[in-house]
């Protein structure tokens, strides 16, 4: 009886983590898991990997679709989380393949319901060395765009696409 109580609790409370993430559950992903938030919302994004040579700088941009079915790349760039542990293979891919150590870095713009879109994580930030953990993540970029009377209806092709550029062969974290 004890045993059923706790599973009762368990299945009562958690789909209310999210209440205890900053921000968008929707935006961020954040303490979505387990939880009733499914088809709620629109997210569409455009995302561009890049891998920077710690030694020599070189960045280098990712064809995630040697990796990913379009099914799997399209919640990629929706999925903070996804997004890490993909970068975290993608290191451990160019140790092994191509012996070098690279910092990946991610530059996605998403488009939550309609609004403009916007960058979804620091494109400074190497995502390879992230690690997952219960609390937020300070690299997700907070939402700042408004909803808007009209939604924004442009595809993530060629308009999107300008977007994206070359990471600077700056310092690499």
């Amino acid at each position: 009886v004890a045993g059923v109580c706790v599973w009762f609790s368990i299945q009562c409370v958690l789909p209310f983590q999210h209440l205890l993430y900053p921000g968008d559950v929707d935006w961020t992903e954040e303490g979505s898991r387990f939880t009733w938030r499914m088809m709620l919302t629109d997210k569409t994004s455009a995302l561009g990997l890049f891998a920077v040579d710690r030694e020599t700088k070189r960045v280098t941009p990712i064809d995630p679709t040697r990796f990913l079915t379009s099914w799997q790349l399209e919640y990629l760039g929706r999925d903070p989380d996804l997004l890490v542990q993909f970068s975290q293979f993608l290191a451990e891919e160019f140790r092994q393949t191509e012996h070098r150590e690279v910092a990946i870095h991610a530059q996605v713009f998403c488009s939550l319901d309609g609004r403009r879109p916007q960058l979804l994580v620091d494109p400074k930030i190497d995502l390879g060395r992230q690690t997952r953990r219960l609390g937020p993540q300070p690299w997700i970029v907070p939402l700042s765009e408004p909803l808007l009377d009209s939604p924004w209806d442009q595809p993530p092709d060629d308009t999107w696409g300008k977007m994206l550029e070359l990471p600077d062969s700056g310092p690499v974290n």
